[in-house]
């Protein structure tokens, strides 16, 4: 038997999701009821409980497109095998963030920046370049790159606040 029921058919009714669906009926005797059937849905405990573990968004961001970008941007989503909703949002979210290659560059500039510096240091003390200066050079730079760079990172985005408001 089918589920056909124009209450099981409204928007927010529990049955919703079994709508259409072939279900088997039962017929009980009961002292209040003449008869009563019962339909014995499979898994339909199952079904109440939540399809995901996706926490609920609340918030949202709108914006107007000409036809030719939401088909570039659709493109891009079913590219990335996502939906074009989960493509924004994730794109949109690592905008606020530094790519890592971006770190990556900073710091081995930043690096560079100290190496320059420390030598031309040495060379106005009069102090010739070694192998063994040179290395102590090039390992204080390696070991201090990432932390310049956060940190200069954490001052643009201190600015950028701070103009902003």
């Amino acid at each position: 038997m089918l589920l056909r029921s124009p209450s099981a058919t409204t928007t927010g009714h529990p049955l919703r999701v079994h709508a259409g669906e072939l279900v088997e009926t039962a017929t009980f005797n009961s002292s209040s009821f003449t008869y009563v059937n019962v339909l014995i849905l499979k898994d339909f405990e199952n079904s109440m409980k939540p399809k995901s573990k996706t926490p609920i968004r609340y918030n949202t961001v709108g914006t107007r497109l000409l036809p030719e970008e939401a088909a570039s941007i659709a493109e891009a989503a079913y590219a990335s095998s996502l939906t074009v909703s989960e493509w924004v949002r994730q794109t949109l979210l690592e905008g606020t963030q530094c790519p890592p290659w971006a770190r990556l560059m900073l710091g081995e500039f930043l690096a560079l920046r100290s190496v320059v510096v420390d030598l031309h240091r040495d060379l106005m003390q009069g102090v010739k370049p070694s192998t063994e200066r040179m290395k102590a050079i090039l390992e204080v730079a390696d070991t201090r790159k990432f932390a310049l760079a956060d940190g200069r990172l954490a001052t643009l985005r201190a600015a950028k606040e701070a103009e902003g408001k």
